[in-house]
């Protein structure tokens, strides 16, 4: 994948004015980017009258007690026991500061409007693991400053303060107003936390977007740039039909099947309800019936959002890829924390940070890995998607790749014994996987982990 520095400087006038005007706020709904006018997008398309689900797939039995099947997986295969070995002793090693990074992204959770936001001081910049350490970057790590830090995560906390030119707020207000300016297809757009700046990757596909890069004399304009901002050519993700427990499909001879992240609570009123992703509920509403392959009707679905116009019910947020389904009494017979491959979830992990290492499974592929290389960025899915917003990017380890059938699979990150659950992925591309963190769903969902 390519790099470039990108300074239009004919709209440097505007940046300025945005920046002395603009609200800097992280988070904010905002639909008004290039070539993405997916106003009538759903008009017509993909009625949905029902779900399946397989009963066998729901009522899963552990039957391991000390390596699960994706454990035994891994030792058939060398690479991906070399892969699997490597990843699960990093996750040991960051198992606290990617602990203590959830503390700091709870806090962050903010109410605003109505919807659930991550909401950032104006001194953070964002923060990444350092082998067994969390680095929090910001614009002023005097004594002052940092104290909020050292109070709220603890006086044990394996944290390390690391001082940067520009806040987080500053980088994504800046950032997404020269978004708006662009006339290229977009894959991706957020803030780089390892490297203080502003990253947009642009379709390399499009002639328009390879025309944009050599168009500009990168050298030149760099100098007169408020904020550092880099563009890349990449590959747009696809949407992966999905999974993480059972399949799931619109209609009873199951095509285009996605799954079941994991069933659980809601968070108010602890009713049984089930997790999965959102893109795979074009057109539906409110209270569209789910339905196992026998027949037998086992919830309705209650709220779900994928990208700006994918909105169903009220979900209280306008990030991230999920659905969440309301389960009646039959379907609250089949409530479990294990997954497909024998895993059993015990705990959550609201977002994982930057270079922390997170796996995942689905239907189709049983097992991926990766790093995680941006938090909360803007991913375009294409046409029938549109930009979602507050996912985070994984760049895969290993041969592996997440495929069609695995959105919707359940992303883990292993430590010790103990396997928590990170998210639901949400689609891939060739070197990267995308997953929608756990963090959107806090306030409506609740996994079983028990």
């Amino acid at each position: 994948m390519k790099k470039f520095k990108l300074i239009p400087s004919l709209i440097i006038p505007l940046v300025i004015v945005s920046l002395i005007f603009y609200p800097i706020m992280v988070g904010a709904e905002n639909t008004d980017y290039p070539q993405l006018n997916y106003s009538e997008l759903y008009e017509g398309l993909y009625p949905v009258d029902y779900i399946i689900i397989d009963v066998e797939d729901l009522d899963i039995i552990d039957m391991f007690n000390i390596y699960s099947d994706m454990d035994l997986l891994f030792l058939e295969d060398d690479e991906l026991f070399a892969i699997f070995q490597e990843g699960q002793y990093l996750m040991n090693v960051q198992a606290r500061a990617v602990e203590v990074y959830g503390i700091l992204m709870d806090y962050f959770l903010t109410e605003i409007n109505g919807n659930i936001e991550l909401l950032y001081p104006d001194n953070y910049a964002g923060a990444y693991v350092d082998y067994d350490v969390l680095v929090i970057q910001l614009t002023d790590i005097t004594d002052e400053a940092t104290v909020f830090y050292r109070n709220l995560l603890g006086a044990d906390a394996p944290i390390r303060f690391k001082q940067v030119d520009f806040s987080l707020n500053q980088l994504v207000t800046f950032g997404e107003y020269f978004v708006k300016t662009m006339d290229a297809p977009l894959v991706s757009f957020g803030f780089d936390t390892t490297n203080n700046s502003f990253n947009i990757v642009l379709d390399q596909s499009s002639d328009a977007s390879i025309q944009m890069v050599e168009n500009f004399d990168f050298d030149v304009t760099a100098r007169s740039m408020p904020i550092p901002i880099s563009i890349e050519l990449g590959e747009s993700p696809v949407t992966t039909t999905l999974r993480g427990g059972a399949p799931i499909a619109r209609n009873r001879n199951m095509t285009n099947a996605f799954s079941v992240g994991l069933t659980g609570y809601r968070a108010v009123g602890n009713a049984p309800a089930l997790l999965t992703t959102g893109h795979a509920f074009p057109g539906a509403s409110v209270n569209t019936r789910v339905y196992m392959s026998d027949g037998s009707h086992i919830g309705y679905l209650a709220a779900a959002r994928a990208g700006t116009y994918a909105v169903v019910g009220v979900p209280g947020t306008v990030n991230g890829d999920w659905a969440v389904i309301n389960l009646n009494n039959i379907g609250s017979m089949f409530l479990t924390n294990l997954l497909m491959d024998g895993t059993r979830i015990t705990g959550t992990s609201t977002s994982p940070p930057v270079n922390s290492v997170v796996r995942g499974t689905g239907r189709m592929t049983r097992a991926w890995q990766g790093t995680v290389t941006q938090v909360n960025i803007n991913v375009c899915f294409g046409e029938r998607v549109g930009i979602i917003q507050g996912i985070t990017r994984v760049a895969y380890s290993g041969s592996a790749r997440a495929t069609g059938g695995d959105s919707g699979g359940t992303i883990v990150r292993s430590v010790g014994s103990s396997h928590v659950m990170g998210g639901v992925h949400v689609g891939a591309s060739t070197n990267y996987w995308y997953f929608s963190p756990l963090a959107w769903t806090n306030h409506i969902f609740r996994p079983r982990t028990s």
